[in-house]
Formats: structure tokens, sequence, C-alpha cells
């Protein structure tokens, strides 16, 4: 029988990952506040937030390929008997017949970025910047290391790391409000598999970064989290490149830089264009030229840009039949951007 649940034991939630996950992102979708639809005879489950009359799905289905339409499916009809309306968020290339046989027209709402890390240097001209940042990060007295790994937790860190989170969302910061579902959290099941990452200098602690595992055809980890406190000296390069190298020493294949939204809009998509909705195009690019006091689109491109990504790879936003600009204001405040 399909069942809804609000949360799904982690290990079986983040078994299914490791079996069935194939986004880069896959792992956000064990975030606090989702709910789980999940079939007895499908293992697996379709990751879920509500927001009024509609459930936004994360990604797709997360289960055998083969099984993706029958657990699809009974989500739909059990969100049809629910009255909610189905939109579902950063849908991968390889889902989007999957979504367009059962009637959902798909725009681009922006793109992901992966960096081969087997490839990764900081040599030659298109690196130049980012060496010199390294470099000028390694003379300001810049250290990264791992918590657990290089330091101890401790309440005092946990402290430090608060006052840079209340700094870097205060007035000075790089936002002026957390965003939510489809980002990362210090917090929240199942805490074992992220990696945190600070940076300081003289045992002040600055920044800090967090990855946590990225499963499917390009595995490694997901850079879910990167903040630096307003004003710190200069080793923002450093704190990126030192994890980079870290994680590239132990065999990981992939970096992904993570999604941006609004960005890289009119990418090919592979391997027909599916069927989408002028007036969400249209929105979608709006927001994109005129949206910067909703998001830094510009700035995230160019940062992620800059560290040579492999693939740049669009994900859509699925709508129902239409867009209807009512679920576009329901997402946008449920990602809390406006």
């Amino acid at each position: 029988m399909p069942q809804r649940t609000a949360a799904p034991t982690p290990p079986a939630a983040l078994d299914h990952l490791r079996r069935f996950g194939d986004h880069p992102s896959g792992f956000l979708a064990l975030a606090p506040g989702n709910e789980f639809f999940v079939d007895d005879e499908v293992p697996g489950f379709v990751a879920y937030r509500r927001a009024g009359r509609h459930r936004f799905v994360f990604g797709g289905p997360v289960c055998d390929a083969a099984a993706e339409p029958r657990l699809l499916d009974r989500f739909l009809r059990d969100s049809a008997r629910a009255g909610q309306r189905v939109v579902a968020v950063q849908v991968p290339e390889r889902c989007l017949d999957l979504f367009a046989h059962r009637g959902f027209v798909l725009d681009q709402m922006g793109a992901t970025y992966a960096v081969d890390l087997a490839a990764a240097t900081l040599e030659g001209p298109a690196m130049r910047k980012v060496r010199q940042g390294v470099r000028r990060g390694e003379r300001a007295g810049g250290r990264v290391l791992e918590v657990g790994v290089d330091l101890p937790w401790s309440d005092r860190l946990r402290r430090q790391l608060d006052a840079v989170d209340d700094r870097w969302l205060g007035p000075s910061g790089k936002s002026a409000k957390p965003l939510r579902f489809m980002v990362g959290s210090r917090s929240g099941p199942p805490g074992d598999q992220r990696r945190l990452f600070v940076v300081d200098v003289d045992g002040c602690v600055l920044g800090y970064s967090q990855c946590v595992p990225a499963f499917g055809r390009q595995p490694g980890w997901l850079y879910d989290l990167n903040r630096l406190l307003p004003g710190a000296p200069d080793v923002g390069d450093l704190q990126v490149w030192a994890v980079m190298r870290r994680l590239q020493g132990e065999g990981a294949p992939y970096f992904h830089l993570g999604f941006t939204p609004f960005a890289e809009l009119g990418l090919p998509s592979s391997p027909a264009e599916p069927p989408h909705s002028r007036v969400g195009a249209l929105l979608l690019r709006l927001l994109a030229e005129h949206g910067e006091r909703l998001y830094p689109t510009a700035g995230a491109v160019a940062w992620k840009r800059k560290w040579q990504p492999v693939t740049v790879a669009p994900e859509y936003i699925a709508f129902p039949g239409r867009i209807r600009p009512g679920a576009v204001a329901r997402l946008l405040r449920l990602t809390n951007v406006v």
C-alpha cells in the first residue's frame, strides 16, 4: 500500500539513495522538513514538501529506473486524492520524458556544475586568478581543517560556526535570510554523512564548508554549503581548493558545485526539447535578467565557472499541464527567496 511519511528512517532513505540515486544534489532530498511518499511494492521514495495546495517534488522518484513510472504514477494518484497539485523542481535531463509523458510542461530553471577531480589543477592560464587567490590565503595564514579529523568538535567550535551563520545571514553578509528546500543544512539526519571543513587564521574560525555524498553517474561529493565572515582575509579560494585537494587525494571522481537558479538558461537539452510553456520560459528569463535582488545568479555563476567545471547541466521545473503564477509564487516563498 502506498503511504506518506514525514520521516522515513534515515538509514533506509540513505540506502535508497546509494542504490538508486542519480542526481548530483540528491542528498538534499533528506533535508529536514521534507515528506516522503513510499510504496510497499517499489523500494524507494519521492521526496516533496507541501506549500498550500501544492506538493513540490525534489528531483523526481528515487528508485530503480524501470520502476520510476510506477512510483511516480502512484504518487500522482495519491496527490490527486489529497486535492494537491504536483510541481517538480530540479528535474534532471534523464527524467524529462518521465514527466512529459504524464502531461507536464518543463522549463529550464537553472543549471548544476561538476568538476572532474582527476583533472583538477591550479596550473595553466585559466586558473591564474584562482592560483593567486589560493596563495593570498596561504600568506594570510589560512588553514583548512576537517572537523572530526583535523579538529575535534567542541562547544567553542559550535559557537564559532553559529557566529559565521549569523554574520553571513545578517545585513552585511551575503544573504539577508536563509534559503530553504533546495539547499543544504548543517543540522538534521543523517549527520554522519556530512563532512565539515573550517577555514581559520590563528585559531579563529573565519568560515566553513560542507560536503555531502553525491551518487549516480557522477559520484563524489556535493559542495553544499560555503560560508565566510564578511570582511575576512582573502581566504575564499584557499577554502575551496583545500577541500578539493583532500577529496582528490581520496580518489573521489567528481566535485559538484551544486545548482544555481536562473543560470545558463537556454542550454540545449538531450536528446530532445521537452514540451514547455512559453509563459514559464518568459517568466524564468525575466527572473534571470532582473532577479538579482532575489538571488545573486551572476555572481554564483562566475564563482562556479572559475573552477573549470567539465559539465554544466540544465535542470528543469515541471508543471502539470501549464504554468500557474500561484505555483511559482508558492515556490519562491517555500524556498524563502521572497
